[in-house]
């Protein structure tokens, strides 16, 4: 039996869906690891050795959340096209559905920016707590 069109829609939809909600939970993932080095810094005593393995894990955090999360953008997109691509047809869809999205405006970059800027935000103010004296 051959799968339907309403099948590979839904499915590609949710896949899109999931690429999204994973974009939030990685920034909340490195937000909190953040969070927890700031409320650890200020209870508790780093030597040198620990501050300096402290500042590699939240600098491996950062690099892979932003890594993550420029994945899932990438990914939600050729989910996106894919969808146009099925809808390509459907002469009674607004023209943005059934064509590929521009990859290349501020609007389709503002997620992964915004994202990416907040993690980064959130990653250097706990570096900067941790070596402060």
């Amino acid at each position: 039996m051959p799968v339907s069109n309403d099948s590979v829609l839904s499915y590609l939809r949710a896949c899109a869906e999931k690429c999204t909600a994973e974009q939030h939970w990685v920034v909340a993932s490195v937000t909190a690891v953040d969070a927890a080095f700031v409320a650890a810094a200020e209870h508790l005593k780093f030597s040198i050795g620990l501050r300096f393995l402290s500042t590699v894990l939240l600098i491996a955090a950062l690099l892979c959340g932003f890594s993550f999360i420029r994945r899932r953008h990438h990914d939600y997109y050729f989910y996106r096209d894919e969808i146009a691509k099925m809808l390509k047809d459907k002469d009674y869809l607004a023209r943005e559905l059934r064509e590929p999205a521009n990859r290349g405006t501020f609007q389709a970059r503002s997620g992964v920016l915004l994202y990416s800027f907040w993690i980064v935000l959130t990653s250097v103010f706990a570096i900067a707590v941790l070596w402060q004296k």
